[in-house]
């Protein structure tokens, strides 16, 4: 098919052209048999060489038509007619008719040639302007060279392939060298091609450096802040630590000091107590540290949910089980809308996130508060809240209650106030799942933790 193109198009052209002499030839006739002046053949026939010109591929058809013009003039419509002969005085008038037909061939073959390059440059900056956005717009080197590549082949009409490697590319290939800051090595086959091809593919091989070399800038600058992030975290961990750990520490070691000088003065129920408080101390280091292991797997990705249907009332169950004897001293209620509501979920953690929302509302809230574990379905999730009737949540608060590290800066009787680690991981869990979670004032006092969990569809056969 692609050798048959150009004959077809040298027929098309031949065809075009003796259409136009022979309209030419009849308007002319018509002119001649109403007695219009010779000049007005000339004109009709100068105006079918510059139409032949526009409308045909080729300068030669031009020229040609302007050949056959003059001999046309010559033979039908300058005396002797039907004659090839020419008197002495008709002579200039062909020359001057067969010069100004040449001209105007070249003139408008001219025109047209600058019209197919601007049509052409045109094009080519449009390919480059999307090229352009395209690839200042990718975030990653993988989606920049399938960009320039797709770009490449457009504008140039060829395959365009990049290799890794300079030892895999064909002989006469050029390559363009990688910016210094990037690592990847541009490799678009450029032989075979003109000058204006070359430059241009060059022209996007630049632009295409330029996103690698911003992609690596942005890798480099997100590698720094994380590595700033870390060093925060790390920083404020090791300020937490010491600060928030010496008063239980300091309560452990000098209460287990007094139990082991066996003082006669230190009567039975003073050495249950000193008991309890250790081990109340000890279980809040112990709460400490899982919420403190747990927070920095989530942060670091590496922890595998595993998430199953489970019923919202065997979990409550199960985190009421498994509370402090602290939680003794408040009412704890549980009011779930459905016995058979479930929701996927990953059963541990998600029983990790209740036991620190209780734990809050125990630490924050007066002794006989209540405690109240609310769940019900909510389209596709289901919401689950703890609410308390203590205090409340200042709404300056509201925001960063959830950050790592924030916590109300309130102190608690036994001196202890915690690093703030709780509400983060609860986020982090939930958002795990899939879910969100929020704070808001209960009414007529009292805190509001709710987060969302997947629902799981329940269907029932009889």
């Amino acid at each position: 098919m692609p050798q048959r193109e150009p004959a077809l198009l040298w027929l098309r052209d031949c065809a075009l052209t003796a259409l136009v002499l022979a309209l030419c030839t009849l308007t002319s006739w018509v002119f001649f048999r109403l007695d219009f002046v010779s000049s007005n053949y000339i004109l009709t026939y100068i105006l079918g060489v510059m139409y032949i010109n526009v409308f045909t591929s080729g300068l030669v058809y031009g020229v040609v038509a302007s050949l056959f013009s003059v001999m046309l003039v010559n033979y039908m419509f300058i005396d002797p007619f039907m004659q090839f002969r020419i008197r002495s005085d008709d002579m200039v008038t062909a020359v001057v008719m067969l010069c100004v037909s040449l001209l105007c061939s070249s003139l408008t073959g001219r025109i047209k040639v600058q019209a197919a390059q601007s049509e052409r440059k045109a094009d080519a900056s449009q390919v480059l302007l999307e090229a352009s956005r395209s690839l200042l717009g990718a975030e990653d080197p993988d989606t920049i060279l399938r960009i320039t590549a797709t770009q490449l082949g457009k504008l140039l009409e060829r395959p365009v392939c990049f290799a890794p490697a300079p030892e895999h590319i064909a002989p006469g290939t050029l390559i363009l060298p990688p910016p210094a800051q990037t690592d990847y090595r541009s490799c678009p086959a450029l032989h075979e091609f003109n000058t204006y091809e070359h430059n241009l593919a060059l022209s996007i091989l630049d632009v295409c450096s330029l996103a690698l070399e911003k992609e690596t800038s942005n890798r480099a600058r997100r590698e720094i802040e994380e590595a700033a992030r870390q060093e925060q975290l790390r920083a404020n961990l090791l300020r937490s630590i010491s600060h928030d750990l010496r008063t239980p520490l300091t309560s452990i070691s000098g209460n287990a000091l007094i139990l082991t000088e066996k003082n006669p003065l230190l009567t039975e129920e003073k050495r249950r107590e000193l008991s309890a408080a250790i081990y109340e101390d000890a279980n809040w280091l112990n709460h400490l540290v899982e919420n403190l292991l747990s927070i920095t797997r989530m942060e670091n990705g590496q922890v595998n949910l595993h998430i199953q249907p489970e019923l919202i009332q065997d979990i409550f169950d199960d985190v009421l089980a498994h509370l402090d004897h602290d939680a003794a001293r408040h009412t704890i209620v549980t009011n779930v809308a459905d016995d058979l509501l479930m929701a996927d979920m990953d059963a541990q953690l998600i029983e990790q996130v209740l036991v620190n929302l209780i734990n809050n509302a125990i630490k924050y809230t007066p002794e006989h508060s209540r405690i109240e574990l609310f769940a019900a379905p909510e389209g596709k999730f289901v919401r689950i809240c703890v609410t308390d009737d203590g205090p409340g949540i200042p709404e300056e608060s509201r925001d960063k209650l959830f950050d790592m590290f924030y916590t109300l800066g309130k102190t608690r009787s036994d001196g202890r106030r915690g690093l703030g680690l709780g509400l983060a991981l609860c986020r982090s869990i939930v958002s795990a799942h899939g879910g969100v979670i929020n704070v808001q004032n209960a009414v007529p006092h009292g805190a509001c933790f709710c987060f969302t969990l997947p629902r799981t569809e329940v269907t029932l056969y009889e």
